[in-house]
């Protein structure tokens, strides 16, 4: 049965990571071909119900979209590239060590135009905290990387981490200062039910927290980005 929709953006979820992060609490699952092959099945079914729909955004998010095999990614960025009207944002999460030349030419072969990296820090400390991957340099090489192939870059970052100081926050703030992005994402911690943090750890002091806000908000009117959301 074909499904009717006036939507003009879509949203596909990817919600396999090959690792959980301390503070997640979005839907997802370790990653198991399993589970891939039985999600993409039922994703590739519903999206035949929209056959000839076109988006003026297409956003893939998760989890972690940057975990699929690059034959699996293909094939979905295959079927998507074909909803797209002639103007379009296509955008896709990715984690700092999935990036490959590889990759990035494959999200170019197929129309992508927006990538959202997921630092979160630049910190060794922060990183370890959230079971991370990547390391500070590994982070700064890899977005310029993937600047040198799609020029729109966003970074989501994360302030207020348990004992994350003010100091911390504006050493963060010059790194990402002199990184070739044109959008920054910056969320406050909130530490939710069912992380590893919530067992570990409270929130930070809103005072702290407002210091932090304040202080991001300072930085980032210098850095040519302009602000027009708060989360």
């Amino acid at each position: 049965m074909k499904m009717k929709s006036s939507a003009k953006a879509l949203y596909v979820h990817i919600p396999f990571c090959k690792n959980i992060c301390s503070y997640c609490d979005f839907a997802k699952v370790i990653y198991q071909n399993n589970f891939v092959n039985d999600y993409f099945k039922s994703l590739f079914f519903e999206l035949q119900n929209y056959k000839n729909k076109k988006y003026k955004t297409i956003y893939v998010g998760g989890g972690t979209p940057s975990s699929l095999p690059l034959n699996i990614l293909e094939h979905l960025l295959q079927k998507l590239s074909k909803k797209l009207y002639k103007k379009y944002e296509f955008s896709i999460e990715c984690n700092v060590e999935d990036i490959t030349v590889e990759f990035l030419e494959l999200l170019k072969k197929y129309k992508v135009n927006r990538v959202s990296i997921g630092v979160q820090t630049f910190n060794e400390k922060f990183i370890k905290l959230c079971n991370r991957k990547h390391t500070k340099q590994m982070a700064i090489d890899k977005i310029s990387l993937a600047a040198n192939h799609i020029s729109n870059i966003n970074i989501d970052m994360i302030y207020g981490f348990p004992l994350q100081t003010l100091k911390d926050v504006e050493e963060e703030l010059d790194i990402i200062a002199k990184l070739p992005i044109k959008h920054l994402s910056y969320y406050s911690l909130i530490i939710e039910k069912n992380t590893v943090f919530y067992h570990k750890y409270e929130n930070i002091d809103d005072k702290l927290e407002a210091k932090m806000y304040r202080l991001i908000n300072k930085k980032i009117k210098t850095f040519g980005l302009k602000r027009y959301e708060i989360s």
